[in-house]
């Protein structure tokens, strides 16, 4: 596989507007959906997931980009209707750092991409990504990301994870997973271990729906990055769960391999959309209810929601030396 120089971004965070660095923001949200085209199919049976209009976006934007200098990921990739050109016009206007990513979703989506694909192939175009742009743009992704099924992987979704790894070795992009409602993460560690990956460069996501504490601090003693990423969605009722869960994690310094989203990929979850609770909820409402439930519990709460909100994302969001 082609080597790419890419020692100039060591230690930095890539955005879509270029590179920064991660001390020139104070909130960063690891998950989330700003535009998807999402398939016509899936469109079709939801229209709910149809966030094709991103003028909607501009008031969750505004609000969090208020009293904070803020970041969020875009975890959009190209099987589900990534738009980097909107991308882009979106940080330039609301002035929130944007990171979008390369890589694939979760099963059916990447499977017409990846089954029967060699992995050198496939990372060679989410190298490319990284290193010159997106979708036809001078855009470069910042985050390379791969899916898994519940309590299994299948071989297009190895073939997707291979070539993240081989991306990051590449290009030193950290990688942040689909974990199907929080299973397969060890596996994913693993196969991503064979690959010539460190675990401090993976950010494991959607944990908060597999609530297991035990299974939390063995990947986080790895070094690896767990993402709380469903809490502001009644659906999965995570809010709670996650707050124990670092408040637990927090006796052993474990918290600080704990990063937060809002994985909002509907329309009904963005208030400039008429929805609620808006992007803003997390730095707002829940970091209060986290501040509050660690002070009670005698574990200081301000350096608890700094570092759970601010100081591990950054750490994982950088990208790494070429290994």
């Amino acid at each position: 596989m082609e080597s790419h120089d890419t020692t100039d971004r060591v230690g930095l965070i890539q955005t879509v507007a270029g590179l920064i660095d991660p001390e020139s923001v104070d909130y960063l949200d690891v998950h989330e959906h700003l535009v998807a085209h999402a398939p016509q199919e899936v469109v079709a049976a939801d229209a709910d997931l149809a966030l094709d209009e991103p003028r909607h976006v501009h008031a969750d934007l505004h609000a969090l980009q208020k009293d904070r200098r803020a970041l969020v990921v875009e975890m959009t990739t190209v099987d589900y209707g990534r738009d980097s050109a909107a991308l882009r016009a979106l940080s330039d206007q609301t002035g929130v750092r944007v990171v979008s990513a390369t890589g694939f979703n979760v099963g059916r989506y990447c499977r017409p991409y990846c089954e029967g694909r060699d992995p050198d192939e496939i990372a060679a175009i989410s190298i490319a990504d990284v290193t010159a742009g997106a979708d036809s743009t001078d855009v470069r992704c910042g985050v390379v990301k791969f899916g898994t099924s519940q309590d299994r992987i299948d071989p297009w979704e190895e073939v997707a994870a291979r070539a993240a790894a081989r991306t990051h070795r590449a290009t030193g992009c950290p990688i942040l997973t689909h974990t199907h409602a929080g299973t397969m993460a060890e596996q994913q560690l693993q196969l991503l271990a064979d690959e010539g990956v460190d675990p401090s460069a993976v950010t494991l996501g959607h944990m908060d729906r597999n609530p297991d504490l035990a299974l939390h601090q063995r990947l986080a003693a790895t070094g690896a990055f767990l993402s709380y990423d469903q809490i502001p969605k009644p659906k999965y009722a995570t809010e709670g769960p996650a707050i124990q869960l670092i408040l637990q994690l927090a006796k052993d310094g474990l918290h600080r391999q704990i990063v937060v989203g809002g994985d909002f990929a509907r329309r009904s979850l963005f208030t400039g959309y008429g929805g609620a609770p808006g992007l803003s909820c997390l730095p707002t409402v829940f970091a209060q209810r986290l501040l509050d439930a660690a002070n009670r519990a005698g574990l200081g709460g301000p350096q608890i929601v700094q570092d759970v909100l601010q100081r591990n994302p950054r750490r994982a969001l950088s990208f790494r030396p070429i290994r």
